[in-house]
């Protein structure tokens, strides 16, 4: 595998942190998108879970540890390495595990997320709602689009779409991806279909 490219590092690093954050609010759902359907996810804690159902469980499971001791998790990340080779990737990083009872704070586990990634279908629209016109909305535009969000929010949605199909016309369809977790105005642009990355196995050596 190679070294990711720094746009598939920002995408993965996002899919992380919406991972965390994700269990961290006991978000189920959201934490069950991260994950391809045949996906596992190991804990040193509670065990081995394999695909959404048995992501379910265990979030499930780290509700409960969270309401037995009556506190708040937080998550932290931190040095992320990703590699890709064609629609498969790995990546690993840091991770703090904290929980906060009573005011009081103390490290759970700290250690490593290791994760095989791989491509399933979807898109990535930016929550930013542009609301520049002319040139200086087309500039801020396909800056947008190179870091490779599929489509943005706009006030004037004829600029969004016009400036989507120039960058699309220069840009190669095939080698555009986007990226989503590891190891753990209402009118937009026209968003083509593409891929993200989704979790295939968290291993054991990951914390919870």
């Amino acid at each position: 595998m190679k070294t990711a490219s720094m746009a598939e590092w920002f995408e993965v690093h996002s899919l992380f942190v919406r991972y965390t954050t994700s269990l961290d609010a006991c978000d189920v759902e959201s934490v069950v998108d991260c994950f391809a359907p045949d996906g596992w996810l190991e804990s040193p804690v509670l065990g081995r879970f394999e695909g959404h159902a048995g992501i379910r469980e265990f979030v499930g499971r780290t509700i409960e540890v969270r309401d037995e001791r009556g506190g708040q998790f937080r998550h932290v990340i931190s040095n992320l390495r990703v590699a890709t080779d064609g629609d498969r990737g790995v990546a690993k990083c840091y991770v703090l595990d904290y929980l906060t009872v009573g005011g009081k704070t103390e490290l759970l586990s700290p250690g490593e997320y290791a994760c095989d990634l791989a491509h399933t279908a979807g898109l990535l629209v930016h929550g930013y709602t542009f609301s520049k016109t002319g040139t200086a909305a087309d500039v801020e535009y396909q800056k947008f689009f190179g870091w490779g969000v599929d489509g943005v929010f706009s006030n004037y949605a004829d600029l969004a779409v016009a400036s989507r199909a120039t960058f699309l016309a220069a840009v190669p369809e095939p080698e555009t991806w986007l990226l989503m977790l590891a190891g753990l105005g209402v009118v937009g642009a026209a968003a083509r279909r593409r891929t993200r990355w989704r979790v295939r196995c968290a291993p054991a050596t990951a914390c919870a």
